[in-house]
């Protein structure tokens, strides 16, 4: 099953492209805040990951599972992520599947 990790979408549909990024929100945040970091990567599909976890055991199942979906369809996924989103990101996404940048 495919999840919706933007608002205004159904099911998200994907096609093969060479990067993603994904925005990871923080607590009491939503994925629509993705918004803002579409102009800083024009022509690259830009997706806030609304996401219910609320802890780090649960955030492994569910981040764990977004990423091997677009690691399906992307050849790259760069993160940006903020604060709790971050940390839990941090820890239960492997290095190898996501392009961190400092």
């Amino acid at each position: 099953m495919r999840k919706c990790i933007r608002p205004e979408c159904g099911y998200l549909e994907f096609y093969v492209e060479d990067a993603v990024v994904l925005y990871i929100h923080g607590k009491g945040g939503n994925a629509s805040e993705a918004e803002h970091y579409r102009q800083f990567f024009p022509g690259k599909d830009v997706y806030g990951f609304d996401y219910k976890s609320q802890n780090p055991w649960e955030a492994k199942k569910e981040f764990g599972d977004m990423v091997a979906e677009l690691s399906e369809k992307y050849n790259r996924i760069t993160l940006i992520a903020v604060s709790i989103g971050a940390y839990f990101s941090m820890n239960v996404i492997p290095k190898r599947s996501v392009l961190i940048e400092g």
